[in-house]
């Protein structure tokens, strides 16, 4: 990693009082400020050399970064060995040039410092480096130099829509949907719970006082949800939109569901890998690839 080292502003006023000094000197002839300014500023040469040893002794080890929803932020976590004795103190992780954050490591550790990178749009996109920096140990030099990453993520579409969500359909073990409630036999009750179908509420025992139940079919299947980008109207975006906030809501209450994007389908499933898979095909459907 290639260095820059400059003065910060506290930097710029210390050099600045120097020079005052060395005036003063010249014009009083004074031995004692001549004496006093040389001091100072090999002081400040000494400061310098070590805001440049404290970053090179940070060695990179790897980065990540997470895809996220487009608007948002999303997490960069980037890896760092401090190979000194000493603490390093005000560790720079910067994305961008709009976000940064400081971190510190001590002697001899390795740290995890996670930063935060703003997903401006949908698609794929690549964070090709970043800029590490420090002004350790005492703030006069800020020192900073960049770490090439070429890593890539996906921006999903932002969540947003009108539509209600689909009524749940029953899938079946190939993957197959049919209508809730077809071709299944009743073989009783069982307690209500968040997240059940209202259309398998016994209304008629509720009506006479008794507990919220649910009829439970012979060989039924749970009921999934099953999103269909040809059924939207609208434009691309706000269709893809409008689908990426029912896969968002499906994974917060725990359901199944499967996605179908134009030829692509995506069977039934559930838990995080499902929801981001449908995620990731929302992000770069018939989009080209971007860098930021």
């Amino acid at each position: 990693m290639k260095i820059y080292i400059i003065p910060t502003r506290f930097g710029l006023m210390a050099a600045a009082s120097l020079a005052v000094m060395l005036t003063a000197g010249i014009i009083y002839t004074n031995n004692s400020i001549f004496l006093i300014t040389f001091t100072a500023a090999s002081l400040l040469l000494a400061l310098m050399i070590e805001t440049h040893r404290n970053l090179k002794a940070l060695e990179f080890v790897r980065a990540e970064i997470s895809s996220g929803f487009a608007g948002s932020l999303t997490e960069l976590r980037v890896l760092l060995r401090n190979n000194s004795k000493r603490r390093i103190s005000n560790i720079e992780i910067s994305p961008n040039s709009d976000i940064a954050q400081k971190f510190s490591i001590g002697g001899g550790d390795q740290g995890l410092c996670v930063a935060h990178l703003e997903v401006k749009a949908r698609g794929q996109h690549t964070l090709r480096r970043i800029r590490i920096g420090t002004t350790a140990p005492v703030g006069l030099f800020w020192a900073w130099g960049y770490i090439q990453l070429n890593q890539k993520y996906v921006g999903y579409p932002k969540p947003a829509g009108p539509a209600p969500v689909p009524d749940p359909v029953q899938s079946n073990d190939r993957g197959q949907s049919r209508s809730a409630g077809e071709g299944d036999d009743f073989s009783g009750h069982k307690t209500f719970e968040a997240g059940h179908s209202w259309r398998r509420i016994d209304w008629k025992a509720v009506s006479r006082g008794r507990p919220w139940m649910t009829k439970n079919f012979q060989g039924a299947h749970p009921e999934s949800l099953y999103f269909d980008f040809s059924k939207l109207q609208g434009e691309t975006e706000s269709r893809l939109s409008q689908l990426s906030l029912w896969v968002k809501q499906a994974h917060a209450q725990n359901q199944t569901f499967a996605l179908k994007l134009g030829p692509k389908s995506i069977p039934f499933g559930s838990g995080s890998a499902h929801a981001i898979k449908c995620l990731e095909e929302l992000g770069v459907y018939e989009h080209e690839s971007q860098a930021s």
